[in-house]
Formats: structure tokens, C-alpha cells, sequence
């Protein structure tokens, strides 16, 4: 049986294969990045891998990922989320 998590943005139940892991990293250019091994440590949040874009505006405007990553006194810009997301996809390509 395959695990089942929540998108932050739309927040439909999915298995985490349709889903991509963003976990917070406090060193590096970005405060997020996408994490493709689901290894990484720590607090993460979850994004449709359909319309990742979409979603992360979602959740950033409810300001769900600042809450699912602990981070509401310091926010998480939106400018943050979706350079992970496009230097993952790039890495995908």
C-alpha cells in the first residue's frame, strides 16, 4: 500500500508519487527546495505534480506552506517556491 498526503495548494489526498516533496533548507540561494529522494530530513510540504505552479500560488496565498513548514513569522516567498520547482523540472528534462 502506497503512502497518501495532502497537497498544500488544492488539497486533494494523493499518493506521494503524484506528488513533489518541498522541504525547507535554511543554507543555499533559495529557502526551498524540491525534494526528488524524499530523504531529506525535517518538515516538508507537498504540490500536485500536475500544476505544481497552481497550487503553489494556492498555498501561498492561504499561506499553508509557511504553516506546514513552521515558518509563519519569517513567510516563504512565492518567488522561492516556484525557482525550486523550475530548477527541478530542468533537472528533470
Amino acid at each position: 500500500m502506497t503512502p497518501v498526503r495532502m497537497c498544500q495548494g488544492c488539497r486533494t489526498r494523493r499518493p506521494v508519487e503524484e506528488l513533489i516533496r518541498l522541504k525547507y533548507t535554511p543554507t543555499g540561494d533559495s529557502l526551498i527546495a524540491v525534494d526528488g529522494t524524499s530523504r531529506l530530513p525535517g518538515r516538508s510540504v507537498y504540490l500536485c505534480r500536475d500544476h505544481p505552479e497552481d497550487c503553489a500560488g494556492r498555498a501561498h496565498r492561504s499561506r499553508s506552506l509557511a504553516r506546514g513548514l513552521r515558518m509563519m513569522e519569517q513567510g516563504i516567498p512565492l518567488e522561492d517556491v516556484l525557482s525550486a520547482l523550475s530548477h527541478a523540472r530542468s533537472k528533470e528534462e
